[in-house]
């Protein structure tokens, strides 16, 4: 009778294991399945929402055209001081982040943002290409980099802030990110 009482726990231990091991394959599958298939729609319908508030409805949305349009021709020198005040001034831009504070470090712009209690940073560099803006080698760190993609999200600004300037007439011929200032030349 222990005899068989060993056998059948010995079963046991082995159906437990296997089920242990089928949880682990799962939540693997699982993971994979969603950074494949889910992180890059939901990053691209994150980046959508916020070109979104960007483009045409609110007050957020008449705020990009009107700064774009008062850009004037030549070379424009924006510190970071005043890209966070303007941001300080329009917390509606910036929302649903709790806060939003840019660096201009040399050859990037880096955003650390407060959302939902936690801290994650954007980096990205900024090119010009055939009259456009271009977004160079997005990251995002942080929590929000584990649920999101940096380069989905910021595809999705790059072309509304493009479209933006090309409906004001406006073209951007060279952009330079230097310490604490990034310099646009407007033409």
């Amino acid at each position: 009778m222990s005899y068989r009482y060993r056998a059948r726990r010995h079963g046991e231990r082995i159906s437990c294991l296997r089920l242990i091991a089928l949880l682990g394959v799962t939540l693997v599958l699982l993971i994979a399945l969603y950074a494949v298939l889910l992180r890059p729609w939901v990053s691209s319908f994150v980046g959508q929402e916020i070109a979104r508030g960007l483009g045409t409805s609110g007050q957020v949305g008449v705020l990009l055209p009107t700064v774009i349009a008062a850009l004037p021709a030549g070379e424009v020198v924006i510190t970071d001081a005043q890209a966070n005040a303007y941001l300080a001034a329009n917390p509606d831009m910036i929302a649903p982040l709790d806060s939003a504070r840019i660096r201009f470090v040399p050859g990037e712009v880096q955003i650390d943002m407060d959302a939902f209690g936690s801290q994650s940073q954007v980096r990205a560099g900024l090119t010009v290409q055939e009259g456009r803006l271009v977004i160079t080698d997005p990251h995002l760190d942080g929590p929000l980099g584990l649920a999101l993609s940096g380069g989905d999200i910021l595809h999705s600004v790059e072309q509304q802030l493009n479209d933006h300037l090309a409906n004001q007439a406006q073209t951007i011929s060279a952009v330079r990110i230097e310490q604490g200032q990034m310099f646009i030349t407007v033409e």
